[in-house]
């Protein structure tokens, strides 16, 4: 509103608001007798000042109406752009609310991914001590290939030889199973 009135009086300011200054032709002095043309003269300077006053005027005026057009018109601008800054807070406030959010959103995905760090730290830990009993395994099962090994060497060794002497108490004899044709070891003391 402010904003409005000063742009008005310096619109004023700035035109020319000087009236005409009006100069007589004749001075009468008292107890002197007046001539009719020095009079009509006087009133005809008087009324070409008033006339140049009356033009000076509608010109002012004029400009004035002008002026108040451009004052309603930046009034109107004024309301529009007031409408705009309020939907642009609405926004903004909207906005905000969605950034708090996120950042509820952020900082609970900060605290899901250390979970899971947490959770791959100790699945690494279970991996590692898996690795060390898979290796061992694949020692025994390289012993138990070694014992396999020399057991077939040793069964070989019976089968080509019924009968094989284990010390002085127990022998070794392959006997034939009738229904199946298999052959087994058998201990004989």
């Amino acid at each position: 509103m402010w904003s409005r009135i000063a742009l008005a009086i310096s619109c004023f300011v700035a035109l020319p608001a000087v009236a005409g200054s009006v100069t007589l032709p004749w001075t009468f002095q008292p107890d002197t007798p007046a001539v009719a043309s020095q009079v009509n003269d006087n009133f005809g300077a008087v009324a070409t000042g008033v006339n140049g006053n009356a033009a000076d005027i509608a010109a002012l005026q004029t400009q004035l109406a002008a002026l108040q057009n451009t004052v309603a018109a930046q009034g109107t601008t004024i309301t529009a752009l007031q409408g705009n800054v309020m939907t642009l807070q609405g926004t903004v406030a909207a906005q905000g609310t969605t950034i708090t959010a996120l950042q509820g959103d952020v900082m609970t995905l900060q605290g899901t991914v250390a979970a899971q760090g947490t959770t791959i730290t100790a699945l690494q830990g279970n991996v590692m001590t898996l690795q060390g009993t898979v290796a061992a395994q694949g020692n025994t099962i390289t012993t138990l290939q070694g014992d396999v090994t020399t057991l077939t060497s040793q069964l070989n060794a019976v089968t080509a030889n019924p009968v094989l002497e284990l010390g002085n108490y127990v022998s070794l004899q392959m006997l034939s199973d009738p229904q199946s044709g298999n052959s087994y070891p058998t201990a004989v003391f």
